[in-house]
């Protein structure tokens, strides 16, 4: 059975956004492409062109989408709204009202996020599969922050996106990451197997 070794505010905290981000991290994966300019497609609302590129720019960062978009560091919306060209009055209510009804869009928009960026959900295999890898690491290292970064390596590696749960194998993906190239805005393009549709065909154009 798995153990749960987090509290709940830890779980709290490693599924939430954190509390500031580095000017270097805002640059590297907050920046978006000519590319990603043109995957969002021109007919789109402004709400849901900021909430699907926060979504795009999340995960590469954490690992994860948090589920309170609107808690996105202030630094790094305003810099995304800057590249949409957002008037900068109207940004702090836009992702607040970003999701459409009983929040079809952003599901929608994630999804494509996710095929874009080249990850997955994770199924059933993944987790016996990461399950098998942490039993074999265990052997070598008992402290649980060890195990929960190792795990996070693994999905990082595997581009899985697995659910938040109390339990520390499905955890690993909210752990403090590890920088690799794959992070970069430059490997959004050259990382994914195929050009999936625009945001605007997801949302009706909406």
């Amino acid at each position: 059975m798995p153990v749960r070794f987090l509290s709940d505010a830890e779980l709290a905290r490693l599924s939430s956004w954190p509390d500031e981000i580095a000017d270097d991290d805002l640059i590297t994966y907050f920046t978006l492409t000519s590319d990603d300019l043109g995957w969002l497609g021109a007919n789109v609302r402004a709400e849901n062109r900021l909430g699907v590129v926060v979504q795009l720019c999340a995960l590469p960062w954490l690992g994860r989408i948090p589920d309170e978009l609107s808690a996105c560091p202030s630094a790094a919306v305003r810099r995304l709204a800057g590249q949409l060209l957002l008037a900068g009055d109207d940004v702090p209510g836009m992702l607040s009202a970003y999701g459409g009804w009983e929040g079809r869009t952003r599901r929608d928009h994630r999804a494509l996020v996710l095929a874009r960026l080249g990850w997955r959900a994770s199924a059933a295999g993944d987790r016996k599969q990461l399950d098998a890898f942490l039993l074999a690491r265990a052997l070598e290292h008992d402290a649980p922050g060890v195990l929960l970064q190792l795990a996070c390596d693994w999905l990082r590696n595997e581009r899985d996106r697995p659910p938040i749960s109390g339990h520390a194998v499905a955890a690993g993906s909210s752990c403090p990451r590890r920088r690799s190239r794959r992070d970069l805005p430059s490997a959004r393009l050259a990382s994914r197997p195929a050009a999936p549709g625009t945001p605007g065909r997801a949302a009706g154009r909406r």
